[in-house]
């Protein structure tokens, strides 16, 4: 299983526990205070005697009853607490699957880089390669057709007829021919060092 997925799912579950938790904590608590305040109310009905004073009983028995939410409050008060802290647990939760998230993006990006410098340099290496085996194809073609002329040349010397070019221009065409011939071999080893 890929990572990122495996963290997805993670986070997916995190996710659902936290949901059934806070359900849960909020049923809890509804039973709590529904049964906090049913006792209560029961206690103070049962404890008002009926007679002259009823009206002076009835007015303490509803100070009590307001009374009696203090210890509520404080149930509440560490509900909330607790829920605090859960959620301040599960955003450091959260942080962290964002910090590793942010972490693989920045490796992402960082290995694409290295790729795509890789390829720059693999076609700069093939722009070269193509550069010069153009010089060399160039060098040999003009190598060749020198080798012709001078072929044409000595063919019409020997079957005795007069060359029209000169003696001074076969000579330069040879010694050309030659300096191509050691540039020609000079690039062919330097193509072959690279």
């Amino acid at each position: 299983m890929h990572p990122k997925v495996a963290r997805v799912q993670g986070h997916d579950s995190i996710a659902r526990m936290k949901n059934k938790f806070t359900a849960f904590s909020v049923f809890v608590l509804g039973c709590i205070l529904l049964i906090w305040v049913s006792r209560i109310y029961q206690n103070q009905v049962k404890s008002i005697q009926f007679g002259t004073e009823r009206e002076n009983q009835i007015q303490a028995l509803r100070g009590q009853f307001g009374d009696s939410f203090g210890g509520l409050t404080s149930i509440l008060s560490a509900f909330t607490v607790l829920g605090l802290m859960v959620t301040i647990f599960y955003q450091r939760q959260e942080l962290a699957h964002q910090k590793e998230e942010l972490r693989d993006a920045a490796n992402d990006r960082e290995e694409a880089a290295r790729t795509q410098l890789k390829v720059v340099q693999a076609m700069e290496r093939q722009a070269e390669s193509l550069k010069q085996a153009a010089a060399i194809s160039a060098l040999s073609a003009r190598i060749a057709i020198h080798t012709q002329e001078l072929e044409h040349c000595h063919h019409i010397h020997r079957n005795g007829g007069s060359v029209l070019i000169g003696d001074g221009n076969v000579n330069r065409i040879a010694d050309e021919r030659e300096s191509l011939i050691v540039e020609l071999d000079k690039l062919k080893e330097s193509a072959l060092r690279a």
